[in-house]
């Protein structure tokens, strides 16, 4: 018998997406990579749906990093 609770194994792989999301975006980021804008993605599978993922700056979330200067 299986006595996991099936909303806090939805909540946990919700946060790991949500760790893995916010890593992706900050490496990108980190090497130059523009991550504001909204990209149409299709799941290989038939099954899995298709998304749009929109990703807007934050107000107020201005930095003094540039990419370029690294060069």
């Amino acid at each position: 018998m299986n006595d996991t609770d099936p909303y806090e194994e939805e909540a946990a792989v919700t946060r790991e997406f949500e760790r893995e999301l916010e890593s992706l975006l900050v490496n990108a980021f980190a090497r130059g990579a523009v991550v504001e804008g909204t990209w149409e993605i299709s799941g290989s599978v038939g099954a899995v749906p298709e998304w749009t993922v929109e990703i807007v700056k934050s107000a107020g979330a201005e930095t003094e990093y540039d990419p370029d200067l690294i060069e």
